[in-house]
């Protein structure tokens, strides 16, 4: 698979209570394979959750619990990306519930298709980016709160993204986005976060040239210190990013600057992503 989308349900409040499971795996942005489970969650039902889903304790009477689910999907969680909706909160429940049977942990990246949508459509455009809301602005038909059916939705928000930022896979679009995956194994688990953090008490000076723009740069500037220079771009409300990739809005040559990196970024900008090369005068010239 390059990645697969899932959805979870629950009965109750409780992260632990799976009661359904959709799965989709994706091959060249195409749904080669679907399942769904449904799940006995060995806890309660609260009423509130099933006005939800409307899945019920008598729905789920005969049905395997995680543990035993678990066995027939785990191949499905190797070796590729999980996304879902809000994954914090997917994977989320994924962790609880391999903790309350202990299992085996698996060895998972993953990326979340709300903050897909959120990068992709503002809310001029969308009054909210809760999967049925961008079923209908995307006219595609969706039964919200059905794990299958959301998880579907994921793939086409994916898909209708790499449309909008021409690119070809996933990844490709993640890093466009300027999204990076989070981790979920035995040893570590972080949430897909935006790449670039910037200190909430850090005063941006007002720039239009420079204001939330992302970049790169290499070599030794001339001029002044590489502290003094990040320092500058910093304080004019630049991201600077590590690695050259399709984010960049701004390549920064300095003095002494290797060629491959020149060559990695003239790759780039050769297959239409729009990242201008600039100088270490012109720079200067455009901070505040």
């Amino acid at each position: 698979m390059d990645y697969i989308a899932i959805d979870f349900e629950t009965a109750n409040s409780r992260l632990t209570s799976v009661c359904s499971i959709g799965i989709v795996g994706v091959v060249n942005n195409k749904i080669v394979f679907e399942e769904y489970h449904l799940i006995n969650p060995e806890e309660e039902f609260n009423e509130s959750n099933v006005m939800i889903h409307n899945i019920t304790k008598d729905d789920v009477l005969d049905k395997d619990n995680f543990a035993v689910v678990w066995k027939k999907i785990e191949k499905h969680f190797e070796n590729t990306i999980i996304f879902a909706h809000n994954a914090e909160f997917d994977v989320g429940v994924l962790k609880a519930v391999i903790e309350k049977y202990q299992l085996k942990q698996p060895n998972i990246k993953f990326g979340c298709t709300l903050k897909i949508a959120c990068k992709l459509w503002s809310k001029e455009v969308l009054i909210n980016h809760k999967l049925n809301t961008i079923s209908q602005y995307l006219e595609i038909d969706h039964h919200h709160h059905h794990a299958l059916s959301d998880a579907k939705i994921c793939v086409e928000i994916i898909n209708r993204g790499q449309k909008i930022m021409n690119v070809s896979d996933v990844n490709e679009l993640y890093d466009a986005l300027g999204l990076r995956y989070g981790l979920y194994n035995k040893d570590r688990f972080f949430l897909s976060l935006n790449k670039y953090k910037r200190n909430p008490k850090q005063k941006i000076i007002d720039n239009e040239l420079l204001n939330d723009k992302v970049i790169y740069y290499a070599g030794k500037p001339s001029s002044l210190s590489k502290k003094e220079l990040e320092d500058k771009l910093l304080n004019n409300g630049v991201y600077l990013e590590k690695n050259i990739n399709r984010s960049l809005d701004y390549f920064l040559i300095l003095g002494n600057c290797p060629k491959l990196k020149i060559s990695l970024v003239e790759t780039l900008i050769q297959k239409g992503v729009p990242i201008k090369i600039i100088s270490e005068e012109e720079i200067i010239k455009m901070i505040k």
